[in-house]
C-alpha cells in the first residue's frame, strides 16, 4: 500500500474517537513496514498536538509528502520554516474552490480542492477534468527532466490546488526516487533568475513569451543571462526553500522574474501541463 493512501487513512481515522484496537501496516521512509495500532496512533496524535500542531497542520505535512516517522522527527526550526506563525491555525481564509475526486495516488490523493482558473471543475479527475492528459504530461515531463530516477510521484499540490495553510499552489510538484536527482531542462531560452531562497532557475522563451521555472534545486548550473538548451543540466532536486525534497515546475506569462510560492489566495501563474511534454 502506498504511503499517501496510508497517511490519508490515518489522518482520517486518528483524529476521530478511537475505538477497538486494530492493526495496520505503515511504510516508513526507509522502506520498512511496521505494525501500528490505535494506541500508537493516539500517542503520536498527542505528541504532535503537544508541539502546537493543529489537525490542518498535520494534514498539510502529509500532503507535503512526509512519512509518519519523518513527521514526528521534524525539528522546531523545520516546522517554523513550513508554517511560520501559522502553527496551530490556518493562515489562509477559505475561498471558492471546486472539489475534484478520483485523483490517482501517483498524482496526489483521491480528493482535492482547486480554485477557479486552475482548469479543474467539480467532478471526477478523469471523466470531467481530462485527467489522462494531465497524467500523461506529468509522467512525460518527469521521465525526461529526471531520467536518473527510478520512480516519481506528484508529491503534493497540483496546479491551482488550494490548502488553507499554504494558499493556492502555482505549479506542479514531483518527487523523484531517489530524491536527489539531476534535473535536465525541458525548455530553451534565456536564464532570467537563478538560485535564491527557492533554488530556482527561470528560463524565458521569447517565441512562446513564457518563463518556465524549476524550483527547489541545489548545484544550479546555468548562469544568469546565459542561454539554456533542451536537456541542459539545471541542477539537482533538493529541499531548497522547503523541508521535503521535490521539483516544482510552474509557468509565468511573459518575461517574469516572479515565482508563485506563497501567493495567498490568488492564482497568478499559467496552466502548466501544456508545456510539460
Amino acid at each position: 500500500m502506498k504511503f499517501k493512501k496510508i497517511i490519508s487513512a490515518l489522518l482520517a481515522s486518528s483524529f476521530a474517537a478511537l475505538s477497538a484496537v486494530s492493526v495496520s501496516a505503515l511504510e516508513l521512509s526507509n522502506g520498512a513496514e511496521v505494525s501500528m495500532d490505535d494506541v500508537i496512533v493516539k500517542e503520536l496524535q498527542e505528541e504532535l498536538y503537544s508541539r502546537g500542531l493543529s489537525e490542518q497542520n498535520i494534514a498539510t505535512l502529509g500532503n507535503l509528502g512526509f512519512h509518519l516517522d519523518e513527521m514526528v522527527q521534524l525539528s522546531d526550526s523545520e516546522l517554523a520554516s513550513i508554517f511560520g506563525s501559522s502553527r496551530g491555525r490556518a493562515v489562509m481564509p477559505r475561498i471558492t474552490t471546486y472539489t475534484v475526486t478520483g485523483i490517482p495516488d501517483e498524482l496526489y490523493s483521491s480528493t482535492s480542492d482547486f480554485v477557479p482558473g486552475s482548469g479543474m471543475v467539480s467532478g471526477d479527475f478523469y471523466d470531467d477534468n481530462d485527467g489522462m492528459y494531465i497524467q500523461d504530461q506529468v509522467d512525460t515531463f518527469s521521465n525526461n527532466a529526471m531520467p536518473d530516477a527510478t520512480s516519481y510521484s506528484n508529491m503534493y499540490y497540483l496546479f491551482g490546488e488550494y490548502d488553507p495553510s499554504i494558499g493556492v499552489h502555482q505549479g506542479v510538484d514531483i518527487q523523484p526516487s531517489p530524491r536527489n536527482c539531476t534535473v535536465y531542462s525541458q525548455h530553451e531560452g534565456t536564464v532570467v533568475r537563478t538560485g535564491g531562497t527557492w533554488g530556482a532557475v527561470g528560463i524565458y522563451d521569447s517565441s512562446a513569451n513564457r518563463t518556465f521555472y524549476y524550483l527547489h534545486m541545489k548545484n544550479i548550473q546555468p548562469a544568469l543571462n546565459s542561454s539554456v538548451s533542451l536537456d541542459d543540466v539545471l541542477g539537482t532536486s533538493s529541499n531548497k526553500g522547503v523541508s521535503a525534497t521535490h521539483l516544482h515546475f510552474e509557468v509565468r506569462k511573459g518575461k517574469s522574474t516572479s515565482i508563485g510560492n506563497g501567493n495567498g489566495t490568488q492564482l497568478t501563474s499559467v496552466y502548466p501541463y501544456d508545456y510539460m511534454a
